[in-house]
């Protein structure tokens, strides 16, 4: 199947194939785990993100920041204790609300970009999407 999702709920073992050919064949627990290099933590203010996403770098270095939907960003990398604090006080100073917090796991979709090194829009075409 092309549906990795599909795969993730209903098989006990994958194998990802490229051009026709096996190049990893395991659990979807063992894939995904593979895939887990960094942490990867989503905040939701309740509010626009996209000024704030250029705040949040100056004071976390070293990690990648991402505006998702217009009230939220992702984190990737770092050390989560580092991380959570920095948010908390960042929010704090800014006087705004943090009104989730959700530590992103990686999908089989994640552990199959990770092992063929296809983009996620080489696959969307690949499924018949744009």
């Amino acid at each position: 199947t092309h549906y990795l999702e599909e795969a993730d709920l209903l098989c006990d073992r994958v194998a990802i194939l490229v051009g026709g050919r096996i190049v990893k064949t395991d659990s979807p627990r063992v894939l995904k785990a593979a895939a887990e290099e960094e942490s990867v933590i989503e905040f939701s203010f309740g509010r626009e993100t996209s000024g704030l996403v250029e705040d949040l770098s100056n004071r976390l270095l070293g990690v990648k920041i991402v505006a998702v939907d217009h009230d939220k960003v992702r984190i990737y990398g770092g050390i989560p204790t580092d991380v959570y604090a920095n948010v908390f006080q960042f929010a704090k100073d800014k006087g705004m609300e943090i009104h989730s917090i959700n530590s992103i796991k990686p999908s089989l979709e994640d552990a199959f970009i990770k092992v063929t090194g296809l983009s996620p829009v080489v696959m969307a075409v690949e499924k018949g999407g744009r």
